[in-house]
């Protein structure tokens, strides 16, 4: 089942050759990109006896369903606030552990439960079935947390830190969601998502430090919202893309009454586009634009923007852009330098004895602009055009594996080697 929704095929299609040799690479990339699989090859088999027919052959190696594992994670943005500004400091480091099914039940369904402790206690259970009934599916989620120390505003681009004398907990949170799928198409993607989260601070926070972390000196919100995710994947190789396309449609409408804690609707359009120049050089470029569409101030917390997770401007890696609404393009020049598989001793389980690695040098420009109408005037980068550019590194192993080195300069000149390194699945 999990391998038929994956292509963009059905029993008797009419296709020209090249049309079908673009759908079986794109097929093989999607299932390389479910985890399910280490290696995976799709033969072209001709028919002997009716000419112009054929069958598609699909073989695969599956890969290891079940991943208990160690948890080190940084409490900070990233590996280079970390080193940079933090000193290497383990009180900053969360330590636990966690396992992860990847195929519970045969259907592609993911279990993920993960608890640790350090700098913040959190438990956190997953559950994804992509395929309940037909082409609809589930997920849900779960996650509560507290933690000791808060970034309670941000100060010339930078977060500020609270944390009591006593030792006390200073922020905790708990957040449930449903969500319901539904993928007409191998290619396209409809979510519909229930959440509610629930937020508390330390009562000094809200009376002496930020009255507006979550707005008119609260220490406490409650945020039920529903949010539509539509979704278009043509990308040749999701994890890494290197031809196709990507595009995106958020809404999301959170508090439903004027005298809710929140009350806001937003909307994020994403575009993404990579194009193969030569034989191995490739453009990528991704645009992202998110606007509150009410004109409600939003609280602090509420206004992360430019800087957190997958939102990054290339050379700005130790700041962030606040805001409630913002602009980012990034755009890379990438030469692929290798693309082989590296065969490992027999000590090694079977599925990991053959090695994906690719190595790509990049290019990047980027461009950005995040509107704080409430901050903005103690962040500089905020409420006006940066740009960040720079060489770097990418290698990906098993398909699943990277990690990046780049050396980013800034609008203003402020230039510094940046590593970064990801675990996907």
């Amino acid at each position: 089942m999990v391998i038929l929704r994956e292509f963009d095929l059905e029993p008797g299609d009419t296709l020209s050759q090249q049309e079908l040799n673009d759908i079986m690479a794109q097929s093989k990339a999607r299932l390389e990109s479910t985890f399910l699989f280490t290696r995976c090859q799709i033969l072209q088999i001709p028919d002997s006896v009716l000419l112009n027919h054929c069958r598609i052959q699909v073989i695969v190696i599956e890969n290891w369903f079940v991943y208990p594992y160690f948890i080190f994670e940084l409490a900070d943005r990233n590996l280079n606030v970390w080193i940079r500004e933090q000193d290497v400091s383990l009180s900053r480091a969360n330590i636990g552990l966690g396992i992860t099914h990847l195929n519970l039940s045969g259907k592609k369904d993911r279990l993920k439960f993960r608890g640790h402790s350090g700098y913040t206690r959190k438990a956190e259970l997953l559950y994804e079935l992509p395929y309940l009934v037909g082409r609809f599916g589930i997920s849900a989620h779960i996650a509560i947390a507290d933690q000791k120390e808060l970034a309670y505003r941000t100060f010339l681009n930078k977060p500020l830190f609270y944390r009591t004398d006593s030792e006390d907990v200073v922020f905790s949170s708990a957040k449930f969601s449903f969500s319901i799928h539904y993928r007409p198409s191998a290619t396209l993607f409809h979510t519909l998502k229930f959440d509610q989260q629930i937020v508390k601070i330390h009562p000094d926070i809200a009376q002496f430090v930020n009255k507006q972390f979550l707005g008119g000196g609260r220490t406490s919100v409650t945020v039920p919202s529903i949010e539509y995710v539509l979704r278009w994947d043509k990308t040749v190789y999701p994890i890494y893309p290197l031809g196709g396309y990507r595009a995106e449609l958020r809404l999301k409408k959170e508090g439903f009454s004027s005298g809710a804690d929140l009350n806001t609707l937003s909307t994020v359009v994403q575009g993404e586009l990579y194009t193969r120049l030569w034989s191995k050089v490739f453009l990528a470029q991704k645009m992202k634009l998110r606007k509150h569409l009410l004109s409600q101030s939003l609280p602090y917390f509420f206004q992360q923007g430019i800087g957190y997770k997958e939102d990054k401007l290339t050379g700005y890696d130790l700041y962030v852009l606040d805001g409630r609404d913002f602009f980012l393009v990034n755009q890379a020049l990438k030469w692929q330098l290798a693309d082989r598989d590296i065969f490992l001793s027999g000590y090694f389980p079977e599925a990991f004895r053959k090695m994906n690695l690719k190595t790509f040098f990049r290019f990047s420009l980027d461009i950005a602009y995040a509107r704080d109408p409430v901050f903005g005037a103690q962040n500089p980068y905020s409420n006006s055009w940066q740009v960040g550019y720079g060489p770097g590194l990418d290698v990906l192993m098993y398909h699943t594996m990277s990690c990046s080195l780049t050396y980013g300069v800034t609008r203003f000149g402020f230039h510094h080697w940046y590593f970064d390194v990801g675990f996907v699945f």
